[in-house]
């Protein structure tokens, strides 16, 4: 992207099958495309709300995926993110606490058409890193038919250093595998992991 921004959009398509798997490519293209794009005012907002708008016309499947969309600044640490019915983000700072970033949740993709989004910004410091993932994480069931929760994904980071974004992610997963226990994944998994490392941009 233009001043070597970077978008990153980690999304989750409802269903299965070809008709979920062709919507899904259609959310990303579009959302791709219009990354591109000159940035205005609320630009991550208004393109989210132009990509939903996109994935409305025509979706006689009354399919939907929620989302979240980022545009990160890799020189400044400044990233703004609009979340369309998704688990919203984890900041896990080098220093401070670990806590869910707090931003509006807007309606999944594809609903309806018409919707308004509004996007939060973070000054990221040195060393924080932003973990993005899907409920597949969030609903992973062990064998007494219990979540991992929002609230064990936060604990497996708190009070321990993220010295890498691999190595938060391996972190996540093991402690996801431990929960469950060898359970058989009901729901696809996906995590990504942003850190914050202004010498290496």
């Amino acid at each position: 992207l233009p001043n070597d921004a970077v978008c990153l959009v980690v999304a989750d398509v409802c269903g299965k099958g070809v008709a979920a798997g062709l919507f899904s490519m259609s959310a990303k293209s579009i959302l791709r495309t219009a990354s591109l794009q000159a940035l205005k005012a609320n630009a991550a907002g208004n393109l989210v709300a132009d990509a939903n708008a996109l994935l409305h016309e025509g979706n006689t499947d009354l399919l939907f995926v929620t989302a979240v969309y980022a545009h990160y600044q890799p020189d400044t640490g400044a990233l703004s993110f609009v979340n369309a019915g998704h688990v919203q983000p984890l900041l896990i700072p080098r220093m401070g606490d670990v806590r869910w970033l707090d931003a509006p949740k807007g309606r999944a993709l594809g609903v309806r058409g018409q919707q308004r989004y509004t996007a939060a910004d973070v000054a990221l410091q040195a060393g924080d890193t932003v973990l993005f993932i899907t409920d597949g994480i969030t609903e992973a069931l062990n064998a007494s038919f219990q979540e991992f929760g929002a609230a064990r994904v936060k604990a497996v980071f708190d009070g321990v250093a993220c010295p890498t974004p691999q190595a938060c992610l391996e972190r996540l997963l093991d402690a996801v595998n431990d929960f469950t226990g060898g359970v058989a994944q009901a729901d696809d998994i996906t995590c990504v992991a942003l850190c914050h490392q202004p010498d290496a941009a």
